[in-house]
């Protein structure tokens, strides 16, 4: 894979082998005056919900483990 992606970078020195990624946001955040992208598709706008749910749990879960506290 390294030697194919350097090969095509001597091809095409503009070659990126990857698109640009946009944050998904699910709404407009309150620290950002700015508009940004909503996530507009309703079950992608559910996956990225139960995926936040998710990862919040994760780290709950895993605090104790992480804090040393009495």
């Amino acid at each position: 894979m390294w030697e194919e992606y350097h090969e095509l970078r001597r091809q095409d020195p503009r070659f990126e082998p990857a698109h640009p990624v946009l944050p998904a946001y699910t709404c407009q955040p309150r620290d950002i005056r700015d508009p940004v992208p909503i996530v507009a598709d309703p079950l992608t706008h559910r996956v990225a919900e139960v995926t936040t749910v998710a990862y919040e749990l994760v780290l709950q879960l895993l605090l104790p483990f992480f804090t040393h506290t009495e």
